[in-house]
């Protein structure tokens, strides 16, 4: 009887993840047969299962489009504002995870809302003000806004990792005369690397993908990949294959930083309860 359950209990649980895998990685499969697909025009209609393998469209988006400069838009505006929201996030974090003042818990309340509140609420205040300011299109305004948005995240959750880092090792070096400062470097800095490292990717992701403020505030010079795909909107109708096949080349940054990443991604999240 315990085994017939166990094993009603085991299949239950592949069929949920079996559903959960498909739900998942379908998008992806259709993405990737849409790119292979040969190129038969925005118009034009096919069987989506049954064609030749071609990489016609692939070759489009690299010959007939230069990527390297959006390319390299998003690889550094993503890069600067993620390390920007770790320097500022560890600070912060230190400081509420070590320092008890009145209004603690109201600040990480706080913080968390904002990171709550929906991305298009900000849009208007923030196109004005960067207008004002003479700071459309460039790099350093969405290198502003990316660090604005990833800087809650980062707070929240390095306080939750350094609030479980023990005290003993920091008090014993403030009694040796080492200052705070000196103490988060020495001391908390080699324990949080392995969360530092989640929240790292997870925000270099969430910069690279980002869509809507890049949209918005970039026109020609600071444009990233996301927004550059949307080129491929032609005035007779949408080209999917080529769309597919540039969705997919973008894709690749945030999965080579997963692989090269991934052991430290799982002590992150190790910390904050997620086996």
């Amino acid at each position: 009887m315990n085994r017939s359950r166990r094993l009603s209990t085991k299949l239950i649980y592949a069929f949920i993840l079996t559903v959960f895998l498909v739900w998942s990685l379908f998008p992806l499969f259709w993405l990737a047969i849409t790119a292979l697909r040969p190129n038969l025009g925005p118009l034009q209609m096919g069987n989506p299962f049954v064609f030749s393998p071609s990489l016609d469209n692939f070759c489009s988006v690299l010959s007939g489009k230069n990527l390297l400069p959006y390319f390299l838009n998003s690889l550094i505006i993503g890069l600067v504002a993620t390390f920007l929201s770790l320097f500022f996030g560890v600070l912060a974090a230190y400081g509420l995870a070590r320092f008890n003042f009145r209004g603690r818990r109201l600040a990480l309340q706080w913080i968390l809302s904002i990171r709550l509140l929906p991305p298009i609420g900000f849009v208007v205040p923030l196109f004005i003000m960067f207008k004002a300011l003479n700071m459309l299109d460039t790099p350093a305004t969405l290198i502003i806004v990316y660090t604005a948005f990833l800087l809650p995240f980062s707070i929240w959750m390095l306080t939750t990792t350094i609030q479980e880092i023990p005290k003993e090792s920091e008090e014993a070096a403030l009694l040796d005369g080492n200052n705070h400062f000196q103490v988060l470097i020495k001391i908390v800095l080699p324990s949080l690397w392995p969360a530092m490292a989640a929240v790292a990717l997870l925000n270099i992701v969430a910069a690279w993908n980002e869509f809507l403020f890049a949209l918005v505030f970039t026109s020609k010079k600071a444009v990233t990949l996301p927004v550059a795909i949307t080129a491929f909107l032609g005035d007779r109708g949408v080209y999917w294959g080529e769309i597919s096949a540039a969705a997919l080349l973008t894709a690749i940054v945030p999965v080579l930083l997963l692989l090269l990443v991934h052991k430290q991604l799982y002590r992150g999240f190790g910390h904050w309860g997620v086996k």
